[in-house]
């Protein structure tokens, strides 16, 4: 006999919605086709109602109570830009122009940028001056399209990397000590679909290459 179809709304940003989880759901439909998902994307952090099947991932820092919390993986920073725009400006950051550095609203450029092909040392940038985006999505199009140069978050671009789309100019120095994070409440964790969805999602970020 089937099992009774179960709905479960995930709380999530555009960005992970579509770099990591979209690219997911063909095998999650067949691991886990009693559960119909119902994805919701926003930028704020909305407080989940006791007794709904709801999770969310996020990023940042997590350790709240009356929350269960699972990290993912944690991430660093990267500079990438266009093959086109690094064969136009180059690898060196001190010709980079100023117009053409993109930002996100929430995770600013660095006062210093690691110098490429230099261990230990480190250039400090210029003002960032380029377009200014909200959804770090947005950001990564811009990029693309050769608008500039962009400080985004490794596992937003590892895809486009790998495929030659973007190119790494530079990185943190050292791994963000943000994370991203599958969150539920503790008096929805024993829900059948909260349950078989923290599984699986676990073992899906088990096995993918994330920056560790």
């Amino acid at each position: 006999m089937p099992a009774e179809q179960q709905k479960l709304k995930v709380l999530l940003l555009s960005s992970v919605a579509c770099t990591w989880l979209m690219p997911r759901l063909p095998a999650f439909a067949l691991a886990m086709p009693h559960i119909t998902l119902s994805l919701e994307t926003a930028y704020e952090v909305v407080s989940l109602p006791p007794l709904q099947a709801m999770v969310a991932i996020r990023f940042g820092h997590f350790a709240r109570a009356g929350l269960r919390c699972q990290r993912l993986w944690f991430d660093h920073m990267v500079a990438v830009a266009a093959p086109s725009w690094v064969e136009q400006h180059g690898l060196d950051a001190d010709h980079w122009p100023t117009t053409q550095m993109l930002q996100h609203s929430y995770e600013p450029w660095p006062q210093r940028l690691p110098t490429q092909g230099e261990a230990n040392t480190s250039r400090k940038l210029a003002a960032a001056e380029g377009f200014e985006f909200n959804d770090a999505l947005l950001l990564v199009q811009a990029a693309l399209l050769g608008c500039g140069v962009a400080w985004v978050r490794s596992s937003l671009v590892q895809d486009w990397v790998t495929r030659g789309q973007l190119q790494v100019l530079a990185q943190s120095e050292q791994v963000s000590d943000k994370a991203a994070w599958l969150v539920c409440r503790e008096d929805t964790a024993d829900l059948p679909a909260v349950r078989d969805f923290f599984r699986w999602v676990m073992t899906q970020a088990a096995t993918n290459d994330q920056p560790e």
